[in-house]
Parts: structure tokens; sequence; C-alpha cells
């Protein structure tokens, strides 16, 4: 071995080791002749004024894509305001009481579980069991009220049976659901879970978002048209994430059709390419004016 004296002055990467040995820097001092600094680990770390809307959730489009409604728009602006600068959840879901009313929302979202599967009654399964459990974990704890839950997501599931957009996914010979997605649009990143990306029996490319929204009284189609175009955004955004996923799978560009079907309503609603292309140029500037103020 060698003594204190034969040592190296260096470390094995030749790099000189002699000022750790120096009693300052034993002492917790600054080693004598250099600067004083920071560690960078501790220097102060500083965020763009745009860092928190870098990366956005499927649901903040969707609240985005609202902020502009003239009656409903304050209020998703404050809702993504909260959800992007306190990360605060935009509901907090209670258990359904027997004072509390089941609300449709609720039974939407059942009947859009059995859609992932697409599960549908029939003579010899009228899904009771499964709605029931889909209830369940929806909150309704009332034996009396799930079974109401139950009866309305079976109505609401032999709707769809009679729609075309039944026949048109028993036809498809592609048909994938609950696909995830990042999409990256050079400024911001978007992830999420598009419901359906199906080809049709004709070779048609589809996106599909089901609504479990209920509107108003007997809304007619044109009113339910209107209501949709809240979604222009956050489903252009599919459609650019869906065709990104094609031109990979397929090797050519493929620009897909978009639908929406209001669960409740039973009302398919086709969004044309010109709509969500116009709501996406309109993407930063939605963007801007949400980040306009401190919040």
């Amino acid at each position: 071995m060698l003594g204190k004296e034969g040592r190296s002055a260096a470390d094995g990467d030749g790099r000189d080791t002699r000022g750790w040995d120096h009693p300052a820097v034993r002492q917790g001092a600054v080693l004598p002749g250099a600067p004083p600094a920071s560690p960078p680990l501790l220097q102060p770390a500083f965020l763009g004024r745009e860092a928190q809307t870098r990366t956005l959730t499927a649901t903040q489009i969707a609240d985005l894509g609202a902020i502009d409604l003239p009656e409903e728009g304050p209020l998703y602006r404050r809702r993504l305001r909260r959800s992007l600068f306190y990360d605060a959840p935009a509901r907090i879901e209670q258990v359904i009481t027997p004072t509390r009313r089941l609300s449709p929302q609720v039974t939407g979202t059942i009947v859009h579980r059995a859609l992932r599967w697409w599960r549908f009654p029939t003579e010899e399964d009228d899904l009771s069991d499964l709605l029931r459990s889909y209830a369940w974990e929806a909150g309704i704890i009332e034996p009396e009220q799930q079974e109401e839950a139950v009866r309305h997501a079976r109505r609401l599931l032999q709707k769809l049976m009679a729609s075309e957009l039944y026949d048109w996914l028993n036809a498809a010979p592609v048909v994938l659901r609950e696909v995830p997605f990042v999409y990256d649009s050079g400024r911001n990143t978007v992830h999420g879970v598009i419901d359906v990306i199906f080809q049709r029996a004709d070779g048609r490319w589809c996106v599909l978002d089901y609504k479990t929204i209920v509107l108003p009284g007997r809304p007619t189609s044109a009113q339910i048209a209107a209501h949709a175009e809240r979604y222009h955004l956050r489903m252009g955004i599919y459609a650019l994430a869906t065709r990104d996923q094609l031109c990979r799978m397929l090797g050519y560009d493929i620009i897909p059709e978009v639908f929406l079907y209001y669960i409740h309503h039973g009302e398919i609603v086709a969004l044309p390419e010109s709509a969500w292309q116009a709501a996406l140029s309109d993407f930063d500037r939605q963007i801007s004016e949400l980040l306009g103020k401190v919040p």
C-alpha cells in the first residue's frame, strides 16, 4: 500500500481531488480562492408563463372548448383555471342516498361502461347483474335506486341497438375501443382516451365519442348539434391523434370522420372537418387568453 505521501493528487479519471482535503472544505467553508456559488439543485426554479398548459388532459380540452359560450363560458373558464393552476378536481362525486335524486348523468356513465365492452341486453342475459355492479361502483348503494338505474341503463342500451350507429359498429371490420393517445402540437401536449376508432364497411375511418350529458326538455337535432359545437376542439385533437396513428399503421394519410353519440337522446352528430379545424386554429388564442390574468 502507498503511504500518504505516495497517493496521487488525482482520482481515477484524472481530476484533481486535493481541494477536498483542504481544512476549510472539511469544516463546510468555501474553498479559498473559489467564488461562492449555490449548488445547481438549490437554485430557484423559474417556470415559464405557459408551463401549466404545456400538458393538458382531454377533459381540460373539453372545458377549453366551452370557455367562449355566452352563458356557460365563465363556469368552464373558472373550472379550467382551478384545474390548471390549483390541480383542483372538476367535481367531487357523492354517494347516492335515498334523499338524493338519481342523476341521469350517472345512468349515462353506467351505459358508457357497458359500451366499453359492447355489451347489450339479450333474451338470455338482460345484463342486470353487470349494470347493477356498475351502479354500485357509481355510488348508488340503495337497492331501489340500483334497480331504477339498471332499468334506465337497459332502455338506453336498447335505444342504441335501434340506431344507425349500432349497425355501423357491428359491420365494421376494425373496431378499437378505449384507445389511449398522446398528441403533441409542438406547443402543447394533450393526452387522454378515445372512446372508439373504427373502420366502416365501406373503408372510411371514424372517431366516435360518447356523451352522457342530458339536454333539457325535448331537444331537436338542431339543438343537439348546436350543443356539440363546444366539443369541436376536443374532437379535432382526437381526429389529429387518430390521423397520426393511422398514418403510422397504414403508411398513408387519412383524415377520419368525427362523430358524437348522445347516449340519452339517441342522437348521432357528425362534426365536419371544417368545424374542428377552425376550432384547432383558435387553440393558441384561447390558451393565451386563459393565461392573461395571474390566477
